[in-house]
C-alpha cells in the first residue's frame, strides 16, 4: 500500500476556499496549508485522472523515501519535495483499493525496468508523466526518459481499475525513441473523442512538430521486435523545412513541461487541432505584416479520416512582460479545447502578460470549415501595464455546459508590491454565443514571499464536472531569514525545490474549493460490483506490478 496512508486524519477542518475573497494566505515563513489547516493527505497530491467510474488516479513525480522511516507522513524531510533532476527513485501510480480503504501504489519505473531494464526515467520538474482512460476504461501513460526517449505502457487488465490492489496488473511497454518529449491528450473538455489517445511529439532538432495514434489491436499495443513503438500512425502536422520562411511559422514547437500541463491536441470526430508557438523570432502575416516582438501563436488541424492536413493558422503574437519581448519564448505556450458542439476553443499562452481567447468559426470536423477563428477579446489582469505583470502557465478544462476553467500564475501588483500569486479565473457562454471571462478577484493562493514564486500547477476535471487541482509552492531568491526557516524545516534539501504538494477540488464550478482528504475522492465515485475484501492479503495489496510481454 502507499506509504502515505496510515488512516491518520487527513485535515482538522473542512475549509471552505473563495478565489478573491476567502482565499489561501501564506504566513512567513513556510507556513502554509500544513501548518494553517493540518492537512495531511493519506497520499501525495499531484495531477489526478479518472477513470469511467470516477475512480482516482494519481501519478507522481517527487521524493517518495522519507528520512524517517517511522514517520512517512510528516513534512519536515525532503520526502515532500519536487526535484529538479531525474535523481528520482521512482515515478508511481497510486489509487484506492477496490473497497476503498486504502491507497495503493504501482511503480512505473518497474513496469517499465521489466522490458527495458537500463531505462531512465526523469522526474520531478523535468517530467509530466500523463495518464489517460479511453472509453473502455483501458490505461495509457506517457513518460519522458533520457537519451531523448519517451516509453508508452498500456495496460486493458481490469485489476488496474475495479479490482485495484486485489492482484497483479498486466502492462504493455514500448519506447517511443529520438524525441525531446511526448504529451498525451487528455479529456478535459466535453467534445473530445475518448477513443485511442493523441500523442504530441516535440523531436529534438528537426523543425517539424508530429502527432502519433497508437495502433492497439487484438494482440495489445502493436510494437517492433525490439519493443519500439509503431509508428505507422505518425503524422508531421506542420514541417518548416518545406514552408515558406516568410509566411509560414519557421521553427514550431509544443511546451509540454511547463507548469499547467494544458492540452496542446484536441480531438473530435477524428479531427485533430494541434496548437504550438513558433520559436523563431520574426514571422510576417497574412496581412504583410512583420511580426518580430514576441511570440507567435498558431493551430493546425489534421483529418484522420481523410488523411487531410490543414497549414498554420496565425492567432497573434504574445508577449512576456517583464521578459525580452524581442524573442519567443517557450512559457508563452497555448493550449486547447473542444466543447460539446466540436468548436474549438484556443487560449494563447503569455509569460507575466495578457493572453488571448480564439473559437474556431465552425466545428472542427465541417468539411467547409476553412482554419478560420473568432478572436473573442484578451484574457488580462486588471493591473496589467509595463512591467506590472500579468498571467503565465495555462491549466485549463471545459465542464459540460462549455464553461472554461482555467488556473494561471498572477504577477500582478497589489497594493504597491507584485504577488506571484496562483489564480482561478473562468468564463461563460453568453446569449451572443461568446464568453464572458471572469479574470479579476481571482486569487487563490497568495504567498508570504514577494520575489519569485512557482506552483508546478495542473488543473483536471472529474466524470461528474468537479475540478482538481493540485500545486508545489516554490520560493525563489529567498532573504536570510526565509532561507533559514527553509534550512530549518528541510535540513537535508537541496535550495530552492517545491516542498509540501496539496491537492484542492471544487464540486460547484469554481465558486468554492476545499483541501482534498480521502473520503471526498470516495464521496464522487460511481458504484460498481466490488470484489470481496476477503481477497485482500497483505502479499496482494503491495501491488508490485509485472509486465506481460506482447507474443510477437
Amino acid at each position: 500500500m502507499s506509504p502515505y496512508d496510515l488512516g491518520q486524519t487527513e485535515t482538522v477542518k473542512d475549509y471552505h476556499i473563495q478565489a478573491g475573497s476567502n482565499y489561501i494566505r501564506y504566513k512567513p515563513t513556510y507556513n502554509r496549508e500544513r501548518e494553517q489547516y493540518g492537512y495531511n493527505p493519506r497520499y501525495m497530491p499531484e495531477a489526478v485522472t479518472f477513470d469511467k467510474h470516477n475512480r482516482p488516479f494519481i501519478i507522481n513525480t517527487v521524493y517518495q523515501q522519507p528520512n524517517n522511516p517511522n514517520n512517512p507522513t510528516s513534512t519536515a524531510w525532503h520526502g515532500h519535495a519536487k526535484p529538479t533532476s531525474n535523481n528520482l527513485e521512482d515515478v508511481y501510480i497510486q489509487t484506492l483499493n477496490a473497497d476503498n480503504s486504502q491507497w495503493v501504489k504501482y511503480s512505473v519505473n518497474e513496469i517499465v525496468k521489466q522490458i527495458f531494464p537500463d531505462a531512465a526515467l526523469y522526474g520531478g520538474t523535468k517530467n509530466r508523466p500523463q495518464l489517460f482512460f479511453d472509453y473502455e476504461n483501458n490505461a495509457h501513460i506517457v513518460i519522458r526518459g533520457e537519451g531523448n526517449t519517451s516509453y508508452y505502457l498500456y495496460s486493458d487488465d481490469t485489476n488496474l481499475t475495479d479490482k485495484s490492489g486485489l492482484n497483479q496488473v498486466h502492462w504493455q511497454v514500448a519506447k517511443i525513441k529520438g524525441i525531446k518529449s511526448a504529451g498525451i491528450e487528455r479529456n478535459f473538455s466535453p467534445g473530445q473523442d475518448h477513443n485511442l489517445p493523441i500523442i504530441a511529439l516535440a523531436p529534438k532538432k528537426n523543425k517539424h512538430i508530429d502527432i502519433l495514434k497508437p495502433i492497439i489491436d487484438s494482440q495489445g499495443l502493436k510494437t517492433d521486435s525490439k519493443g519500439n513503438l509503431d509508428l505507422s500512425n505518425r503524422v508531421t502536422v506542420y514541417n518548416a523545412e518545406n514552408a515558406t520562411p516568410s509566411n509560414q511559422p519557421g521553427d514550431p514547437g509544443f511546451a509540454l513541461g511547463h507548469s499547467g500541463g494544458a492540452n496542446v491536441l484536441g480531438t473530435y470526430n477524428g479531427n485533430t487541432i494541434a496548437v504550438f508557438f513558433n520559436k523563431d523570432n520574426q514571422y510576417v502575416n497574412q496581412d504583410g505584416i512583420v511580426q518580430n516582438l514576441g511570440t507567435g501563436q498558431f493551430a493546425s488541424t489534421y483529418d484522420w479520416n481523410n488523411n487531410h492536413i490543414t497549414s498554420p493558422t496565425y492567432l497573434e503574437n504574445t508577449y512576456s512582460n517583464l521578459v525580452n519581448d524581442n524573442k519567443p519564448d517557450s512559457h508563452n505556450a497555448p493550449a486547447v479545447l473542444i466543447d460539446s458542439t466540436g468548436y474549438a476553443h484556443v487560449i494563447t499562452g503569455a509569460h507575466n502578460d495578457k493572453m488571448g481567447h480564439f473559437r474556431s468559426t465552425k466545428a472542427i470536423d465541417d468539411s467547409s470549415w476553412i482554419s478560420q477563428f473568432d478572436d473573442l477579446g484578451d484574457i488580462s489582469s486588471h493591473d496589467l501595464g509595463s512591467g506590472r505583470g500579468g498571467f503565465t502557465y495555462i491549466a485549463a478544462v471545459m465542464d459540460q455546459n462549455d464553461k472554461i476553467h482555467m488556473v494561471v500564475r498572477d504577477t500582478e501588483y497589489k497594493n504597491g508590491k507584485q504577488r506571484y500569486s496562483l489564480a482561478y479565473l473562468s468564463a461563460k457562454k453568453n446569449a451572443q454565443g461568446s464568453w464572458d471571462w471572469d479574470d479579476e478577484g481571482t486569487t487563490l493562493i497568495e504567498p508570504a514571499h514577494l520575489p519569485y514564486s512557482n506552483y508546478y500547477h495542473q488543473l483536471n476535471i472529474d466524470n461528474k464536472g468537479n475540478l482538481y487541482l493540485s500545486y508545489s509552492y516554490l520560493a525563489r531568491n529567498m532573504n536570510s531569514t526565509e532561507y533559514a526557516a527553509y534550512l530549518e524545516k528541510y535540513p537535508d534539501a537541496e535550495i530552492d525545490l517545491a516542498h509540501d504538494p496539496v491537492m484542492l477540488a471544487s464540486y460547484d464550478s469554481g465558486s468554492n474549493w476545499r483541501l482534498v482528504t480521502t473520503d471526498k475522492f470516495i464521496k464522487q465515485m460511481d458504484i460498481i460490483p466490488e470484489p470481496s475484501a476477503a481477497a485482500c492479503t497483505t502479499l496482494l495489496i503491495s501491488c508490485l506490478a509485472f509486465v506481460r510481454n506482447r507474443k510477437k
